[in-house]
């Protein structure tokens, strides 16, 4: 379960209609955030994302709900998780930490969370931080 956060371009002062949309990324309980890399709109880093949502525009989550630019960041940039026990790996169907980063793609990440594997055509980098960078489709 997680939350997708949206950059909207400043609304039009007459219909307040937003005329982009773009897809910042994902934040799942418990890993580092998903952050979209979109080459075509030169926004290939945390730095870049960075610059446009302080340049303008507006941040929403998936329920239309207003973020903050520096709540935003937060989200992305001070993330954690408390450390995973043997137990909570067999609570959630898993033979262990192996088994679950084997079928989920993943490693230990910063703070106790789970990093996505560097995958071609998915995760393509580790963020300085708790984020990483993904492309395509994955809200």
């Amino acid at each position: 379960m997680g939350t997708n956060y949206y950059w909207l371009s400043d609304p039009c002062p007459t219909c307040a209609h937003s005329q982009e949309r773009l897809h910042i990324g994902k934040s799942s309980w418990g890993w580092c955030f998903g952050l979209h890399v979109l080459p075509e709109q030169g926004l290939n880093t945390y730095l870049d994302w960075a610059a446009k949502w302080r340049g303008g525009g507006i941040i929403k989550d998936e329920n239309e709900n207003n973020i903050t630019v520096e709540h935003m960041e937060r989200i992305i940039t001070q993330r954690k998780h408390e450390p995973t026990t043997a137990r909570d790996w067999l609570l959630m169907g898993y033979r262990d930490e192996a088994d679950f980063h084997t079928r989920n793609h993943s490693q230990q990440g910063l703070h106790g969370l789970l990093r996505h594997t560097l995958i071609p055509g998915h995760c393509i980098g580790h963020g300085e931080g708790t984020w990483d960078y993904l492309v395509g489709e994955f809200s």
